[in-house]
C-alpha cells in the first residue's frame, strides 16, 4: 500500500471513531437537557403548588379572624342581653321609690344606676328610648297598638322596654306602643 491510501484509510478510521466517539457525547447531552428541562418543568410545578398553597392558607387565616370577630362580638352582645335585663330590673325597682326620696340607699341606688348606664356609654351602647318617633321595625318591635288623633299613624307612643344599640348593630329592639287612626 503506497503511503496515500494508507493516511486516506487512517482519515476514514479517524472518522469513523469520531463519529463514533461524538455519537455518545451527542446523546448524552440530548439526555442531560431533557433532564434539565424536566427538573425545571418539576421546579416550576412545585413553585405553583407552593404559591397556591401559602394562597390558600392565608385566605384561611382571614377566615379564621373573620369568624373569631363574630364569634366575639356574638358572645359580647348575648353577655350585653343579660347585662340589659339587669339593668331594666334595677330601673323598674328604682322607678317603684318615691321620687322625691332623700333616703341615703336610695339616692346609693340611683348612683349606682348612673354608673351602670355610664358602662354602657363607654361601650358605644345607646338607648333607643325616642317617644313620639315614627315606628321603624328595624329599631322596635310593636307590642301593642293604640288609637290617637293627636299623633301620625305609626308614632311611637309608649316605650314599654328600653333597646339598645352598639353604632348601627341593634343588640335589642325597643318594645313600644305605636298609634294608629280609630278607623283603622
Amino acid at each position: 500500500m503506497t503511503d496515500k491510501k494508507k493516511i486516506e484509510i487512517q482519515g476514514e478510521e479517524n472518522e469513523n471513531q469520531e463519529q463514533h466517539e461524538s455519537q455518545p457525547e451527542n446523546t448524552e447531552l440530548t439526555d442531560l437537557r431533557e433532564k434539565y428541562a424536566q427538573l425545571e418543568a418539576e421546579n416550576s410545578e412545585l413553585k405553583d403548588k407552593q404559591l397556591r398553597l401559602s394562597a390558600e392558607f392565608d385566605n384561611y387565616k382571614k377566615r379564621q379572624k373573620k369568624l373569631f370577630t363574630q364569634m366575639t362580638e356574638q358572645f359580647r352582645d348575648e353577655l350585653i342581653t343579660r347585662y340589659l335585663e339587669v339593668l331594666d330590673n334595677f330601673e323598674r325597682a328604682l322607678a317603684a321609690c318615691p321620687i322625691d326620696s332623700q333616703d341615703d340607699y336610695i339616692e346609693g341606688f340611683r348612683m349606682i344606676g348612673q354608673q351602670m348606664l355610664d358602662f354602657l356609654k363607654q361601650e358605644n351602647i345607646l338607648p333607643i328610648d325616642e317617644r313620639e318617633a315614627p315606628f321603624d321595625p328595624n329599631l322596635h318591635e310593636a307590642i301593642h297598638r293604640m288609637p290617637s288623633e293627636e299623633h301620625p299613624p305609626g308614632t311611637v307612643l309608649e316605650i314599654a322596654q328600653k333597646g339598645y344599640r352598639r353604632g348601627d348593630r341593634l343588640i335589642r329592639p325597643a318594645k313600644v306602643v305605636v298609634s294608629h287612626r280609630e278607623d283603622e
